[in-house]
């Protein structure tokens, strides 16, 4: 889908965009990314801005793998957030 590799996209994901359809979505959403990841923070605010009633983590000294490389502050985050949304389902 990407080819030849994650970071040069000529496959079928090329043109794919599905940023219209971010206002579908209709619970709440926890948006976690690394301040180093290819996932940038740009592309989070983009889904943050686009997804109503979202919420946007920054791990500042992470990658892609926040749950390991800040796993405290990343247990409180996820934690917080399921307590917070936990009596809508």
């Amino acid at each position: 889908m990407n080819d030849p590799n994650e970071l040069v996209i000529t496959g079928t994901l090329k043109n794919w965009d599905r940023t219209g359809g971010f206002s579908e979505i209709s619970v709440p959403t926890l948006i976690l990314t690394g301040r180093y990841d290819e996932v940038t923070p740009a592309c989070a605010e983009t889904l943050h801005r686009g997804v109503a009633d979202s919420q946007l983590e920054i791990f500042e000294r992470s990658s892609h793998l926040p749950h390991i490389e800040e796993e405290e502050k990343y247990i409180s985050v996820v934690s917080g957030f399921l307590s917070q949304v936990g009596h809508l389902v």
